[in-house]
């Protein structure tokens, strides 16, 4: 089991530093807080998106949706999305964090982002931050899911976070 996201990431980081090098990507400060949809150098960064991890949103013995971290090879940056099976109910919403050893926390809900997941919707992304390659930082992904209490307030039933990753 310990094993299960190194080669993935191994991968992932090594495919980084090919294109990345490359475009001068990685610490490109233009990609910092942007959507993964944005065109950086001719090139979608969602279009060379690799999951490097996967974590269940567990809480109160169930498994409310799914947080992943994603990296871009091209754009040299990681973001966070959250994932539902089934559209959420007006009395719930879910929200995905990218979190980073430098302090940085992005939702969701951060310009860049596409809002937290909320009733008729299955997923929202966080916007991208970018990999500093050999600064010894590392990152990774939360994933919280809420739900409304009958006086209308918001509770946490369940939370995810992936391993945290080298930068």
């Amino acid at each position: 089991m310990r094993f299960k996201f190194f080669l993935p990431v191994v991968t992932s980081l090594a495919l980084l530093g090919s294109f990345g090098a490359s475009t001068a990507a990685a610490s490109d400060p233009a990609l910092e807080r942007q959507s993964p949809y944005m065109t950086f150098h001719g090139k979608r960064c969602i279009d060379s998106d690799f999951t490097l991890s996967n974590v269940e949103i567990i809480g109160y013995d169930s498994v409310w949706g799914t947080a992943q971290l994603h990296l871009s090879a091209w754009c040299g940056s990681v973001w966070a999305t959250m994932r539902y099976g089934a559209k959420l109910d007006s009395n719930e919403y879910g929200n995905a964090h990218i979190r980073n050893s430098r302090g940085i926390d992005y939702t969701c809900d951060t310009p860049g982002g596409n809002k937290r997941v909320t009733a008729g919707q299955t997923t929202c992304y966080t916007p991208m931050t970018n990999v500093y390659q050999g600064s010894g930082g590392s990152f990774w992904a939360e994933g919280y899911h809420y739900l409304k209490n009958a006086a209308g307030a918001w509770y946490m039933v369940g939370f995810g976070a992936t391993a945290k990753q080298p930068g």
